[in-house]
């Protein structure tokens, strides 16, 4: 009798491992599959065009090898490419890489990116590998530390995101995980970077928020 009070627990325990861990897969695919519809279309979701933020601001970007991270269909990826980086393309979507590398086919510039397929959830980034990194329409807190890591010393973060005006000013309910309060972005990254360009504007009816600055020496 006393075997099966001992044996419950630890059965107990197992199942709700087990179920946690199946949950973190599912989850994962579950964005895999929703990124894969959202790009499967003929059209791109985004468009071709690069964000403008990137594009007025290219030139105050370090020159050399640069990451996007969760790059979709390549828009950004692609001008990068264009203006002479070496660019890998990051993102859970493989239909999304697909059209990435098409597009930068049709650019001429497909021996500059390199695209690969992660879950950023679980995805390592190398050290010290990137002279810039981008991350457009992406938010996740937990990421900076990554993003400090993979950087060398003086290279180069552009981030463009929304903040919590966003849902505020358009009354539909958006995950505040993925937004940010009125100069957050600011806080949270000026500890590992030196500002070079910031902007958050109130009046802006998507508001968005721009930031670009360089990693700090001896920040790890």
């Amino acid at each position: 009798m006393n075997s099966h009070f001992i044996f419950v627990p630890y059965l107990a325990f197992f199942l709700v491992g087990l179920f946690a861990c199946q949950g973190a897969a599912f989850g994962s695919e579950a964005d895999k599959v929703k990124w894969d519809k959202k790009f499967s279309k003929e059209d791109y979701a985004y468009g071709k065009e690069p964000l403008p933020f990137l594009k007025e601001n290219v030139d105050l970007l370090k020159k050399g090898r640069a990451l996007d991270i969760a790059a979709g269909e390549g828009r950004n990826a692609v001008f990068l490419a264009q203006q002479g980086f070496a660019v890998d393309a990051l993102d859970i979507s493989a239909v999304g890489l697909v059209k990435a590398t098409s597009l930068a086919k049709v650019k001429g510039v497909e021996e500059n990116l390199k695209t690969v397929e992660a879950d950023l959830d679980t995805y390592l980034f190398p050290k010290d590998s990137y002279d810039t990194i981008i991350m457009v329409n992406f938010t996740d807190r937990k990421m900076t530390q990554q993003i400090v890591h993979a950087l060398k010393d003086g290279g180069t973060f552009l981030y463009a995101a929304r903040t919590l005006d966003f849902t505020r000013k358009r009354g539909k309910k958006f995950n505040p995980d993925y937004l940010w309060e009125t100069n957050e972005v600011l806080r949270h990254f000026g500890e590992h970077f030196t500002v070079i360009k910031y902007e958050e504007n109130p009046n802006d009816p998507q508001s968005r928020v721009f930031f670009i600055g360089i990693k700090k020496s001896g920040v790890k």
